[in-house]
């Protein structure tokens, strides 16, 4: 009896769970029911549940086949050390994947509640996709602790060969391989892509724009130079193409030091194996090499951060006794405080944590040796950033992220109930935003139309007023309209069926337009007569790349909402394994998916670090224990 109660709950979970994903939350309204009494009634709610589904029938056939096997493997197969820690972040997990799924259909939360069969698909939505998560975090834990290897695959020839010369140049045949792999997209994005960014950091350097610390100002020397050169020179094409080859060397050499890292760390084969075809196919990182910004040089140096800090904790001593290591890491650390303003949490904490390791092995000494050597790389990053705001007379500018939600929230606020607002909340919002320009300001995406208002240097004094009058109470007064102001703003963040995917390309325009998805005109960067015959090529691969994401297996490693929800999963089974060295190797991750919910709007290129690090914080976790006596596996 137990035997046959569990096989209908599985059979009815799987149709629960294959039919979420597709289930429509847009309101069907002043539709009567056609019969009184509850069978029928009963039997309405399940043929108009069945009309909300919006999948097709051979995709949701496939699906529910597949949503069998899971269940039926997973659902009553706890895996060990789990507990009520894993209900609860599976419904964290399908709670908003029913927010993302309101948001992208119908713009607010409201429509959950608007009627008793919205109720009713909320509820099934949300125990679907419970089930199908649940399962899917088990299976996640399954497979990182399955003991794949390379060695199956020796009766393909050529892949023996692979596995050999793998095993024999562990370092120079993926640099090799991947030379090979990007040499294509080099040719095409030939010479290499200026972001808006990149060009508006020359205009600084070149005194077109003020002086202002939010572009970061190495970057504004780095990349002024590189422009003002290329135009002094007249080779233009040739300058950004040689600084681009430079910069995608370093990176396929980072890339191939952290598979060697992870040989080091006897990672599985199969865990080695999907980071090669990751750093081969994905754009995540040729994409993005191959584009002049500081957000694709933050990556590189948010990579190898986190590969040398899979080498630290697999052997703490032999890492730290060499001066190479530390002279590198010490370098790495440096340029990625002074790229990007956010790279100091990530150098303080990963050095921290560093200094935390030998502290709780009671190794005060080391411990403290650590804390000054991480006191003298802020200190040079520090100094070098305050010589050249001061050299250069730039600026300081507060960029005033952090109140990016709550302007939108009142953007919100005021764009649908402008006139009920009180008259002292109308002034004080005034006080720090144009009220009457507000409604057609909004961005429900973006805050930076709000942020960047006629207002925009408003005083400390007013952002409190703020707060603590204007804010607050309409926290009270329309809560539903601060959550879809959230979610508008953050729901990609987390939503598994959508990926705001932001890679950058010439264009062959009849207006030279410079950037696309974007408008930009200043082609005049470039000799642009030269490139009119790959223009056509550069727009295909790019693409290619938006439509990267929706290839099976490989594809979510490039979407920012799987990897978001992947890195919060590997997070919670580090904890509960005791695979907490694994924490270390995800802080740039942790610190880059963190901050993501309050950044002014959500692009891919700002989730890069947690994006490109997957690879290196799956090893991490499959090491077995990182021990310094593991032996490779192949």
């Amino acid at each position: 009896m137990k035997r046959m109660i569990q096989k209908l709950t599985i059979l009815f979970g799987a149709l629960l769970a294959a039919s979420a994903p597709g289930l429509s939350t847009e309101v069907q309204r002043k539709i009567k029911p056609d019969a009184f009494d509850f069978g029928g009634y009963l039997h309405q709610l399940i043929g108009r549940t069945f009309e909300a589904v919006q999948t097709d029938a051979v995709t949701l056939t496939v699906m529910f086949v597949g949503c069998v096997w899971l269940l039926n493997r997973y659902l009553f197969h706890k895996p060990r050390h789990t507990g009520i820690g894993e209900y609860l972040l599976c419904a964290f997990f399908s709670g908003m994947q029913l927010l993302c799924a309101v948001t992208r259909q119908a713009g607010t939360v409201a429509v959950l509640w608007e009627n008793a069969f919205q109720l009713v698909k909320a509820a099934l939505y949300l125990l679907g996709m419970y089930l199908l998560l649940l399962c899917l975090l088990r299976g996640l834990d399954d497979a990182l602790e399955s003991g794949f290897t390379l060695r199956r695959l020796e009766g393909y020839s050529c892949a023996g060969w692979c596995r050999r010369m793998w095993e024999k140049r562990p370092f120079l045949f993926p640099f090799l391989l991947l030379c090979a792999a990007w040499l294509p997209h080099l040719i095409i994005r030939y010479p290499g892509q200026l972001t808006v960014d990149t060009v508006l950091q020359a205009h600084q350097y070149l005194l077109w724009r003020p002086r202002t610390t939010p572009h970061p100002p190495f970057g504004t020397v780095i990349y002024g130079k590189l422009i003002d050169f290329a135009m002094t020179t007249g080779y233009k094409n040739l300058t950004y193409f040689a600084f681009t080859l430079v910069k995608t060397a370093g990176f396929i050499a980072i890339l191939s030091y952290s598979l060697l890292v992870m040989k080091k760390c006897a990672v599985p084969g199969w865990i080695r194996l999907l980071a090669l075809t990751l750093y081969a196919v994905s754009p995540i990182y040729v994409g993005w090499t191959t584009t002049l910004s500081k957000d694709s040089s933050y990556l590189i140096l948010c990579i190898l951060a986190a590969a040398m800090a899979l080498e630290f904790v697999w052997n703490m001593d032999a890492f730290i006794r060499s001066w190479k290591h530390m002279t590198v890491l010490a370098a790495d650390l440096i340029l990625m405080m002074l790229v990007r303003h956010n790279g100091v949490f990530v150098a303080a904490l990963l050095l921290a944590a560093m200094s935390l390791c030998f502290l709780v092995r009671r190794r005060g000494r080391q411990g403290v040796l650590t804390l000054l050597y991480a006191a003298v790389v802020i200190g040079i990053s520090v100094g070098a950033e305050e010589y050249l705001i001061r050299t250069m007379d730039i600026a300081r500018v507060s960029q005033d992220d952090w109140l990016s939600l709550p302007f939108q929230q009142t953007a919100r606020v005021v764009k649908l109930h402008g006139d009920e607002l009180p008259q002292e909340e109308v002034a004080l919002i005034d006080r720090i935003m144009d009220f009457d320009q507000a409604p057609e300001l909004y961005n429900p995406g973006s805050s930076d139309n709000i942020r960047w208002s006629e207002n925009a240097g408003r005083s400390s004094e007013d952002l409190m007023a703020y707060m603590e009058r204007v804010w607050a109470k309409e926290l009270v007064r329309y809560p539903v309209e601060y959550v879809d102001a959230v979610l508008a703003m953050n729901a990609v963040l987390f939503d598994l069926q959508s990926n705001e995917a932001i890679y950058v390309s010439l264009t062959d325009n009849s207006n030279d337009s410079y950037v696309y998805p974007y408008s930009f005109n200043d082609l005049w960067y470039y000799n642009s007569e030269e490139l009119r015959a790959l223009n056509s090529l550069q727009r295909a691969l790019t693409e290619g790349y938006f439509r990267f994401s929706d290839l099976p297996l490989i594809g979510p490693f490039a979407s920012m909402g799987f990897c978001m929800l992947l890195m919060l999963a590997v997070t919670y089974l580090s904890v509960v394994n005791h695979r907490r060295k694994t924490l270390m190797v995800m802080i740039p991750a942790l610190i880059t998916g963190i901050a993501g919910p309050f950044l002014p709007v959500v692009y891919l290129r700002y989730l890069l670090p947690m994006v490109g690090t997957v690879p290196l914080w799956l090893a991490a976790y499959t090491s077995p224990r990182l021990d310094k006596d593991a032996r490779p596996s192949l």
